[in-house]
């Protein structure tokens, strides 16, 4: 079985983008523009498992080895440099992961990539980006429940009149 196979097949594991660490002014206030956001990792691909408990610094260098080439690296490094608040480079990771999910059979693998990206852009405050994102990610797989629920919080909260 491949690997896209492997990691779109299996259950993407969440994690709330409320990053009070990564981006202190954020906090835990649920009416923070970043707060509430999921982010999906691919639990059962490249350090999956390591990057839900948060144990970030010691898979960062092995997430890095093949996030080139492998959509489940690239997806999870996004994941860990936005969980770090280091936002250019998990933007770099996520246009990557979308880059990679194109060659995947897989519409669920273009949702997760194009959500995440639209999590990121909401951290770095470019809401209109982020609702193209979620849109877009929509449009790839409108079953994919987290994309539906990020935009839907990105316009209760108003954000993308900005």
């Amino acid at each position: 079985m491949n690997l896209t196979l492997k990691t779109s097949v299996s259950a993407a594991m969440l994690i709330a983008a409320n990053l009070a660490t990564a981006h202190p002014a954020a906090g835990n206030d649920p009416e923070t523009p970043s707060s509430g956001y999921q982010l999906a990792v691919i639990e059962d691909g490249a350090y999956g498992p390591a990057v839900v408990k948060g144990n970030i610094a010691e898979t960062l260098p092995r997430l890095r080895l093949h996030s080139n080439t492998r959509f489940d690296s690239s997806t999870n490094l996004c994941v860990a440099l936005t969980q770090l608040g280091e936002l250019n480079d998990a933007n770099t990771a996520c246009v990557t992961a979308y880059q990679l999910s194109k060659q995947s059979q897989f519409s669920r693998d273009r949702a997760i990539a194009l959500s995440n990206l639209g999590v990121v852009s909401v951290l770095r405050g470019d809401f209109i980006s982020a609702k193209g994102y979620f849109e877009r990610a929509l449009k790839e797989n409108g079953q994919f429940k987290q994309a539906y629920n990020n935009l839907r919080l990105l316009e209760h909260r108003g954000a993308t009149n900005a």
